[in-house]
């Protein structure tokens, strides 16, 4: 029977693994909420912007004007934050999928170890059957020549 010596350390490889690959999964997932947020903050501003453009130059208007613009400048101030903070998520996405190639490296390393001890011990299983086979013919061919 086959037992690896390090299979405690592969396993305890493969749950760092698991762990890597989640948390570059949620570093991936807040880096496309925050784009997916700035998108929509974007387009809110642009409709905006037109919503503003349609105003005629009453009084009453350019009163409404001012709040377009006062609005649409505080959005550009959170865009500008939001664009920081994507910057930001980028990078730490981009270490975590360094972390999970490293992860997956050492496993891999540990898993072809594994294999090459594998087919040692298959090697030596057969030689020793072998063995065992030439024992038995030569047991057999030599009680029938004492025969």
């Amino acid at each position: 029977m086959f037992k690896f010596r390090l299979d405690k350390i592969l396993s305890l490889k493969e749950r760092m693994e698991e762990a890597k690959k989640n948390e570059y999964a949620k570093a991936r997932r807040k880096l496309e909420e925050a784009i997916e947020k700035k998108e929509a903050l974007v387009k809110k501003k642009e409709n905006l912007i037109l919503e503003m453009q349609t105003l005629d130059g009453s009084v009453e208007k350019i009163k409404q004007r001012n709040e377009y613009n006062n609005y649409i400048n505080y959005l550009k101030e959170v865009i500008e934050r939001l664009e920081s903070n994507i910057n930001y998520l980028r990078i730490e996405a981009e270490i975590k999928r360094k972390e999970l190639e490293e992860a997956v490296k050492e496993r891999k390393v540990l898993d072809k170890f594994k294999e090459k001890e594998l087919e040692k011990y298959k090697k030596e299983e057969q030689r020793i059957e072998n063995e065992m086979v030439n024992e038995l013919v030569s047991y057999r061919f030599t009680v029938k020549e004492e025969e």
